[in-house]
């Protein structure tokens, strides 16, 4: 089982809630909003992207050769038990992206997901989302991993400093690659 699931436009949207407490502003003007997962109060005025399925996992899924991408299947009871911090992104047709994780006993930022709309995507979303977690958790170690074909995540992990650990096989066919960025020295 992968357990630091990050792949850009890779999870259902349609199952992070929308339950906004804090908003961050960004230097692109993006405002990013922390979400809760299956927010049951969701309206008309703060919706919640429960409605609708993102394709974005059948656009992982091509991108890497395999569906079995274990997120593809995750429910939302599933996304609520992994107990995941989650911040986000809107654009005028709603959620456009989400980055959600888990800090370690050492305090390490561990990514589980990194997903954007694939109407989003080329548009710095998960920039964006990157940029907004190092501001919440500034010079930690950070670990992410995504799908070794996924050549567009790995290049945007590799370009903001991680570093390639390891790659392995956690089904058969299903290669994953995980990368770290370590702590900034002080």
């Amino acid at each position: 089982m992968v357990t630091r699931a990050a792949v850009i436009g890779f999870c259902v949207l349609a199952a992070i809630g929308a339950g906004a407490s804090t908003a961050y502003s960004h230097p692109l003007h993006t405002t990013l909003t922390e979400l809760s997962v299956g927010d049951p109060t969701a309206t008309s005025a703060k919706p919640s992207p429960l409605k609708s399925k993102i394709e974005s996992y059948a656009v992982e899924a091509g991108l890497i050769g395999d569906d079995r991408i274990p997120q593809l299947t995750e429910t939302l009871d599933e996304l609520r038990e992994a107990r995941l911090e989650w911040l986000g992104t809107r654009d005028a047709e709603g959620l456009a992206g989400a980055i959600a994780w888990a800090i370690l006993d050492d305090g390490t930022v561990d990514i589980h997901r990194l997903v954007v709309a694939p109407r989003a995507f080329r548009r710095g979303v998960a920039t964006r989302l990157l940029d907004g977690l190092d501001a919440l958790h500034p010079g930690r170690r950070v670990l992410v991993s995504t799908g070794r074909a996924n050549v567009p995540a790995v290049t945007l992990y590799l370009r903001r400093g991680f570093f390639l650990v390891r790659e392995h096989e956690v089904i058969p066919g299903l290669v994953v690659t995980e990368l770290e960025r370590p702590a900034a020295s002080g």
